[in-house]
């Protein structure tokens, strides 16, 4: 059995879904005999699934003028599509694992490290196409990791701790109940839970994270009486190009001064292993309308690894690039 299941093509949007058209593009390359995809192919198998039944073939062999009309327009739309590749390739340089022969034509290329790494957030971003429901999760854990990772990069002199379920043995926030967990937070902020938050039985009695993953603080008052009000930031992460908007709202301050007391305005990040981009670079019109916080997208984390020289071999846990290994050798 294959590990990735694209027999059919998405049903999503032409028109509000190009990043994610790409993405799949990009997931049919990786599993392609030939590692490669051109404009014609992905345009005849998409009228052939989608458009001509067996009395559409015969109307367009006779001419009929609707349906030339009609594949004249997916024609256009997915040349809008292509235009994603060399855009992404002018873009991440050497993290971009596809090489554009033309503006019909995308290649894969030889691997590396780098090449990986755009790899893994590609498979993060669409991990609904793994066959295996068990390989997901290890994508998304890993995610909050990298993403925790981004945090340490962008503020080094802060604490970056992981709240989220992703946490492992040894983190600060690992295990105990979600009240637990929500007063060790109070406390590392200088501050106290609301009655409200210890009173709720979910809090004692259940796990979770409220929708906050990340947390990060620099307490300037170390030796002096603990006091609120310190430099804080809130992330969250969101591997679904569905649910990202939605979201944001997780980390709001108005929701979070609903459990915890004093809380200070602060930064809030939402980490997306896809892009939320135009073909130009600027955030795509009907997303930049929804942006309500700091968004890392697929762009900005390979652009920050490469700002800072992290050593790319060492990044991704064996188990994930072994997959990724998997997929382009067509293993199952």
């Amino acid at each position: 059995m294959p590990l990735l299941g694209l027999d059919q093509f998405p049903e999503f949007s032409m028109n509000l879904s190009k990043n994610k058209w790409a993405d799949y593009i990009e997931l049919l390359c990786l599993t392609d005999p030939d590692k490669e995809k051109g404009l014609n192919d992905i345009l005849n198998n998409y009228r052939q699934e989608n458009i001509l039944q067996e009395d559409q073939l015969k109307e367009i062999i006779d001419g009929d003028e609707d349906n030339s009309e009609r594949t004249e327009k997916h024609r256009s739309e997915f040349i809008d599509i292509f235009n994603f590749f060399s855009s992404r390739n002018n873009f991440l340089n050497e993290f971009y694992p596809f090489e554009c022969i033309g503006k019909k034509i995308i290649k894969l290329s030889d691997m590396d490290d780098n090449k990986l790494l755009y790899i893994y957030f590609l498979l993060s971003s669409n991990t609904g196409y793994f066959i295996d429901k068990k390989i997901p999760p290890l994508f998304t854990s890993f995610f909050e990791h990298i993403s925790h990772l981004i945090m340490n990069i962008i503020y080094p002199n802060f604490r970056n701790e992981l709240f989220g379920t992703a946490n492992k043995p040894g983190d600060y926030f690992y295990g105990g109940t979600l009240l637990e967990k929500l007063t060790k937070l109070s406390l590392c902020l200088g501050t106290s839970l609301k009655q409200k938050t210890i009173d709720d039985p979910h809090n004692q009695s259940g796990a979770g994270d409220k929708g906050l993953d990340i947390v990060s603080f620099l307490n300037p008052d170390e030796n002096l009486k603990q006091a609120p009000y310190i430099p804080l930031c809130f992330g969250q992460c969101s591997c679904s190009y569905d649910e990202w908007k939605q979201k944001q709202s997780t980390i709001k301050k108005n929701i979070w001064d609903n459990r915890i007391s004093e809380l200070p305005n602060y930064h809030e990040y939402l980490f997306v292993p896809f892009p939320v981009r135009g073909i130009d670079g600027f955030w795509a019109g009907g997303d930049h309308s929804e942006i309500h916080t700091i968004v890392i997208d697929r762009f900005r984390f390979l652009n920050l690894l490469r700002m800072n020289k992290i050593n790319k071999s060492l990044l991704l846990p064996e188990q994930i690039t072994s997959t990724i290994i998997n997929i382009l050798e067509g293993r199952e």
